[in-house]
């Protein structure tokens, strides 16, 4: 995927929905950080509560039930993921095809990584659908992230030609994938994935 640089409209900004105030995005911090030893679904309004120091009541102020929650904390951890596209995003050279696919690599591997927000580990301690919410929103944002960023450069550095069609839906089945496979497999190299994707995106003469 070419890469040069991008105007404002690649720049990461949370739809309002997401925008928190402080005391909200402490309470979503506090529920991530139980979740990483207790499942969600075991979390009671009452453990949320003591845990961040407030009143049940004080609660419902922030958040409307426990779903509301829940969406809080997938968006808050995706918003993270994004916050690395926006890091590569500013430091990225232009044209390094295989920069843009270690860049995929190395986000699938920090949302299985022992401190990602969300981390794979969640799972075993009844958190599942969560993480799995998470890695869906997670890719379907990065894909899109690509989009608006590499994908484009690619296009116009070569009279609009992509080597793929439905190129959306094929970044979101390769970042999806990559961090299954990368959960199933932990010991799967770079080099492999780079491989595989380069396949999956016919990207192997630009490299």
């Amino acid at each position: 995927m070419q890469a040069s640089a991008i105007g404002d409209g690649s720049a990461f900004v949370p739809r309002p929905s997401r925008r928190r105030s402080g005391k909200s995005d402490e309470i979503v911090q506090a529920v991530i950080d139980i979740c990483r030893n207790k499942g969600f679904s075991h979390i009671t309004i009452k453990d949320i509560a003591k845990q961040v120091g407030m009143t049940r009541s004080l609660f419902y102020h922030y958040f409307p039930d426990k779903e509301a929650l829940a969406q809080a904390m997938v968006d808050k951890s995706a918003d993270q993921v994004l916050v690395r596209m926006e890091e590569w995003n500013r430091k990225r050279t232009p044209g390094d095809v295989k920069g843009a696919l270690e860049t995929v690599v190395q986000v699938a591997r920090s949302v299985i990584a022992e401190n990602s927000p969300l981390r794979q580990q969640m799972i075993h301690s009844g958190n599942g659908e969560l993480y799995t919410q998470f890695v869906d929103q997670a890719s379907e944002a990065i894909a899109d992230y690509f989009c608006r960023t590499a994908v484009q450069d690619f296009a116009r550095h070569h009279q609009d030609h992509l080597p793929i069609d439905h190129v959306r839906e094929m970044l979101i089945v390769l970042i999806s994938g990559s961090i299954t496979l990368l959960r199933v497999q932990p010991d799967t190299s770079d080099e492999a994935i780079i491989c595989m994707a380069a396949q999956t995106l016919h990207l192997e003469p630009y490299l």
